[in-house]
């Protein structure tokens, strides 16, 4: 393998890890710290307490799918001649492919009926919550998936960037 092939396997590597470690981080938090601050909310809360970290969370997350899309994918290409790396690199994929496409499906409907103004009343509020937050749950698990297989693609693709300078 080329020097340049190696950094980009590397370099793609490095970037899936760096995605998977703070989709993991935004999941924890969620789940782990915000989860009960969330289902106590109030609707005169919600435009800062929600509102705010959900949507800093969705830009930043929006403005790396396209290099956390196509980090695994240059890993599967690269990874096609090395077993486990191939493996980990499909894993990678499929759990990020996941996450983006259960985000679209599930969430976004439910983040947009918060972050609009649908929800009128403190009872459907409560009731809301507790759907973002059940269905969180499969983003937290998927994302320790994700995680996973970006370091599994990192320790088992080391033959590609050995012969680095």
């Amino acid at each position: 393998m080329s020097a340049a092939l190696a950094w980009t396997a590397l370099v793609s590597a490095l970037v899936t890890v760096f995605g998977a470690s703070l989709y993991l981080g935004f999941m924890t938090v969620a789940q782990f710290f915000l989860r009960p601050v969330f289902l106590g909310l109030r609707l005169d809360e919600l435009s800062t307490v929600f509102a705010v970290p959900i949507t800093a969370i969705t830009r930043f997350l929006g403005i790396m799918f396209l290099p956390l899309l196509v980090a695994p994918l240059v890993q599967m290409w690269l990874g096609r001649t090395h077993v486990w790396a191939l493996a980990f690199a499909i894993a990678t994929a499929a759990a990020y492919m996941f996450l983006a496409l259960w985000y679209a499906l599930s969430m976004r409907p439910v983040n947009q009926q918060l972050l609009t103004g649908a929800v009128t009343d403190e009872s459907e509020l409560r009731a809301t919550m507790r759907q973002w937050v059940t269905r969180n749950w499969a983003r937290f698990y998927a994302a320790l998936v994700y995680w996973a297989a970006a370091v599994g693609y990192l320790l088992a693709g080391h033959e590609l960037w050995e012969a680095l300078p």
